[in-house]
């Protein structure tokens, strides 16, 4: 358990450098014309952001539900509406808020003694979503860093490509996200890896080959 968990946070060293590398990206590539672009690469890489984004958001967002205060529930309900939209620009728009807010609410619920008491008087059932949503940002950390290679090197494919002007947007909101998720992520799966130790609930152990699942059926607590 201690080599794979190094192994990850190898890979989330991501954190402390995710700002400079990412800030490379969103200032336009001068790749040389850019007629070599893939349309299929790109699809690809937008579908594959889309997934890790997603399961980011809504791991934040299950966390929230079950371990914050019921003033909380009423955002968190809101978020999920606002996801089911079909327009990935507005389902981006709201993963940016979940990033920004419920990502860090997750993190401190996680880290919190109320957290942690909460999390202890959860159903089984409960319990394991949580656990769940760990999981899944677990295995969403080994991935972030190749992402954002991938998303550099889909930018610069790109290039000026008339063609490829239609997505060159999305695939920068995808790069945005991801960029914004990944210094927070390390904190969130050694919290969470560590309350569920303590509260003795087995979240199983992520790696780069796990199966990566976006878990839209976010489940709020009864009262």
């Amino acid at each position: 358990m201690k080599q794979k968990l190094a192994a990850l946070f190898l890979l989330l060293g991501i954190s402390l450098t995710a700002n400079a590398q990412f800030g490379g990206l969103l200032g336009g590539s001068k790749a040389s014309g850019g007629a070599g672009a893939d349309p299929a690469a790109i699809e690809k890489f937008t579908a594959d952001a889309a997934l890790i984004n997603k399961a980011i958001s809504y791991a934040a967002l299950q966390i929230v539900a079950a371990l914050g205060d019921k003033d909380k529930l009423a955002i968190v309900k809101e978020s999920l509406e606002k996801m089911k939209s079909s327009d990935p620009k507005d389902q981006n728009a709201v993963m940016g808020t979940v990033f920004k807010t419920d990502l860090a609410a997750s993190i401190d619920l996680l880290k919190s003694k109320e957290g942690k008491e909460r999390m202890e008087k959860l159903s089984p059932d409960m319990q394991k979503k949580v656990a769940k949503s760990i999981f899944a940002v677990g295995v969403a950390a080994f991935r972030l860093k190749p992402m954002l290679d991938n998303g550099q090197k889909a930018l610069q494919s790109m290039g000026s490509n008339p063609a490829m002007l239609s997505k060159i947007g999305l695939v920068k909101d995808s790069l945005s996200l991801l960029g914004n998720a990944a210094p927070k992520v390390p904190d969130l799966v050694t919290a969470g890896l560590a309350l569920m130790k303590e509260v003795k609930v087995d979240p199983g152990n992520p790696t780069a080959d796990s199966v990566l699942t976006a878990d839209a059926d976010v489940t709020i607590p009864e009262s």
